[in-house]
């Protein structure tokens, strides 16, 4: 499983394998004139054992601080078993400069092997 993430995360490693594999549109919001910027936070977890979850935020080109915008929750694809948010972060990106909103992707812990 492992292999199948590391896999994933290769193929959008860099701009070309990016434009290659998703195309222009989705290149462009990560790696163009007008790419979006991106935010790594850290959330306390609730249960008992307070492990902090990574939260990835992806803002549209040209948001300000002082700007009100929506916000989507973005879950990763993979069935709670593979996927990350690196693997998915272009898609997280393109759907912030297309919708004008602020995306976040939660990198959750995935099922035992």
């Amino acid at each position: 499983i492992q292999r199948m993430r590391n896999q994933m995360e290769m193929l959008v490693a860099n701009e070309h394998s990016l434009r290659f594999a998703m195309g222009d549109a989705i290149a462009a919001a990560s790696y163009g004139p007008n790419a979006t910027r991106v935010e790594t936070l850290q959330m306390k977890g609730l249960s008992s054992s307070h492990q902090s979850i990574e939260v990835v935020c992806a803002c549209p080109h040209g948001a300000t601080e002082d700007e009100v915008l929506p916000l989507i929750f973005f879950f990763h694809s993979g069935g709670l078993i593979v996927g990350s948010v690196n693997a998915e972060l272009h898609k997280a990106r393109h759907l912030a400069q297309e919708s004008k909103s602020v995306v976040c992707s939660f990198e959750y812990r995935l099922a035992p092997e």
